[in-house]
């Protein structure tokens, strides 16, 4: 039992060892790429500008639970879809009464005259 024990111990050190020499590589791969790509870095530093601009923004919106933000932003151009989606919908019934798709009307539309 005893040599079993020691084994499982070995195991864990092995297993943080290489979680660490990971750790390590990954680390290494990123600044050499970051070295050999400036475009990187030039992204990341965006990316920061970018976070930080909408952060300052974001910190001035009132705190509410963000399903009635999400509401409250996209009511009306919700309802002006459905509106134009209902209106195209009618017009393209009344236009190609025998289409039961967009694809349908879109026939109806080049199809020679008879």
């Amino acid at each position: 039992m005893e040599i079993l024990f020691d084994l499982d111990e070995f195991v864990v050190i092995m297993l943080a060892v290489a979680g660490a020499l990971s750790i390590f590589f990954v680390i290494w791969y990123m600044v050499s790429a970051i070295v050999l790509a400036p475009e990187v870095l030039a992204e990341i530093f965006l990316d920061g500008v970018f976070c930080a601009a909408l952060y300052r923004r974001l910190s001035r919106i009132e705190h509410r639970h963000w399903l009635k933000s999400a509401f409250a932003r996209t009511q009306a151009p919700f309802l002006w879809t459905l509106l134009f989606l209902t209106f195209a919908a009618v017009v393209s019934s009344r236009y190609a009464p025998e289409a039961i798709s967009i694809g349908g009307v879109v026939r109806h539309l080049t199809a020679p005259p008879r």
